[in-house]
């Protein structure tokens, strides 16, 4: 069985005064932006940037990125901004997009465009993946979230038409209506670049993805759900009328590594900020499997400070895999997907 493992980070912003964050309740959405400081996040895109190439030259099948909105957790509003810095910057390996927010697309024809451009730049390297958004994405958006599943299905049939069906030709749905579709970038891999759904295990989106034939990659539920998640997946797959691979499943794990022993001054998280260290995920299209871990190698910024001491984040055992870099890899390798 062979594995592709790839870094990732949601690029969090961590330069924030406690003391605030604690006045407000550890709230993502509501968390004042006058907290926000430019000059610390070019700091922190810098580190972002490096760990990123870093870990495509140092053994990494890729890199995965990801977009949030309104949100202190992730630097990241335009995954495809990212994307093609990314692309630019990393002269090798796969950049996993996970993903576009299609939902709040008034335009999806921008992200076909935009997802092309950077599949050319990067030479074929683009994973795209497409997600519905938390709901605080709707509401940083402005966005009716009753419509949330029936923009994300037509705003993926009008990229994917885009990418496939030869133009001009006119569209004309419930949500999106264009006199004139006839995208002149067109993506390098053919008939797209390949399409993953990421979830957090709703029913309906496991359905969406077997029924389109796109790999699931379940973000960290308890390992002790994966085989029902993936029996529907497969029942589903079956009625349509094929039989899946292990190329149709991910799972995405926490691992926390550390030069030292876990315990006290150890592994430590910040309640609000859940991704308050840089991560990596690893993958597989053989086995799609993912794994998040903090990279200890790369030197930390003293301008940017120490990341604060906070209790670790609740979770249960079985999520993650946690301690010393070896101890972390052997408890790993039993990890079924």
């Amino acid at each position: 069985m062979v594995k592709e493992v790839y870094f990732f980070t949601e690029m969090g912003y961590t330069a924030y005064s406690q003391a605030e964050a604690r006045r407000y309740g550890y709230n993502n959405l509501m968390f004042p932006n006058e907290q926000f400081s430019p000059e610390r996040a070019q700091q922190l895109y810098a580190m972002y940037f490096d760990e990123l190439q870093y870990a495509s030259e140092t053994g990494f099948d890729g890199v995965m990125i990801n977009e949030h909105h309104n949100n202190p957790l992730s630097m990241m509003p335009s995954v495809n901004v990212i994307g093609a810095s990314v692309a630019q910057r990393n002269r090798k390996g796969k950049i996993v997009f996970l993903g576009n927010v299609l939902p709040i697309h008034d335009n999806p024809l921008r992200v076909a465009e935009e997802v092309a451009m950077i599949d050319i730049l990067s030479g074929g390297r683009v994973v795209c993946g497409f997600v519905r958004g938390l709901g605080q994405e709707s509401m940083a958006t402005n966005v009716n979230p009753m419509d949330n599943r029936e923009r994300f299905d037509e705003a993926h049939n009008v990229i994917v038409a885009a990418w496939t069906k030869p133009g001009p030709f006119r569209w004309e749905g419930r949500h999106f209506d264009y006199r004139i579709v006839n995208p002149w970038m067109k993506p390098l891999q053919k008939p797209h670049p390949p399409i993953w759904i990421p979830g957090v295990v709703s029913p309906e989106s496991v359905k969406w993805a077997a029924e389109h034939q796109y790999p699931y990659v379940a973000l960290a539920p308890p390992l002790s759900t994966i085989d029902e998640i993936f029996d529907y997946y497969d029942a589903v797959a079956a009625e349509v009328g094929y039989a899946t691979t292990p190329e149709h499943r991910g799972y995405v794990i926490e691992l926390l590594t550390s030069k030292n022993s876990p315990g006290r001054g150890g592994l430590r998280r910040h309640p609000l900020h859940r991704d308050a260290l840089p991560q990596a995920v690893a993958g597989s299209l053989d086995n799609a499997c993912g794994h998040q871990a903090r990279p200890t190698h790369l030197p930390r910024d003293p301008q940017i400070g120490p990341r604060p001491a906070q209790p670790p984040l609740r979770r249960r055992r079985e999520q993650n895999r946690k301690g010393t870099d070896d101890r972390a890899h052997a408890r790993l390798r039993p990890v079924r997907c």
